[in-house]
């Protein structure tokens, strides 16, 4: 059986934060949110980064119609130092989640898939030091799994297969934010 390679999209225009992607309208004396300038701007830079990358994306979209199931999708965020830290080292005020939902639907919508499909979805920051800022998003094949095969721990001498009642346990004793 032959090793399955993921897919990488690179050079992707870095996503709007959702705060941005929407303006509020008063439209018969009610207020409706609509796409903002800044939502259309990048999706047009979007749609120039798709045209660039059109033989990469057609060939992805072989390969996981082939794959045939639930996809991990990851991504990573390179943004420049002074974006993410402040000058005393501290990290910045930089919602990572808040970008994710547009970035997914028009990768999928590339790709040709739902993006119900994605079954997980890591997020990364990253300093850009030696790229322009970008964003990077992996493609993996990823079965859905049962919550008794999670691994919850990081290290493998730690990790123990859980019963829902031992994971319940578990969430009852962390700290309530």
């Amino acid at each position: 059986m032959s090793k399955i390679e993921p897919i990488y999209l690179v050079g992707i225009p870095v996503p709007p934060s959702v705060n941005a992607q929407y303006a509020t309208i008063i439209r018969h004396g009610r207020p409706i949110r609509i796409p903002s300038k800044t939502a259309k701007d990048y999706e047009r830079a979007f749609a120039v980064w798709e045209l660039q990358n059109r033989a990469l994306i057609s060939k992805a979209r072989g390969v996981i119609r082939g794959w045939g199931q639930a996809l991990e999708v990851s991504m990573i965020l390179a943004l420049r130092r002074d974006r993410l830290v402040t000058k005393d080292g501290r990290l910045k005020r930089l919602d990572i989640s808040n970008r994710a939902k547009a970035i997914h639907d028009l990768i999928a919508t590339s790709l040709g898939v739902d993006d119900c499909c994605f079954i997980s979805t890591p997020m990364e920051k990253v300093i850009a030091d030696i790229c322009d800022e970008q964003l990077v998003i992996i493609v993996k094949p990823m079965s859905l799994r049962n919550m008794s095969k999670v691994d919850l721990f990081d290290e493998p001498s730690k990790v123990v297969q859980l019963s829902c009642e031992q994971v319940l346990m578990i969430q009852k004793k962390l700290p309530v934010a």
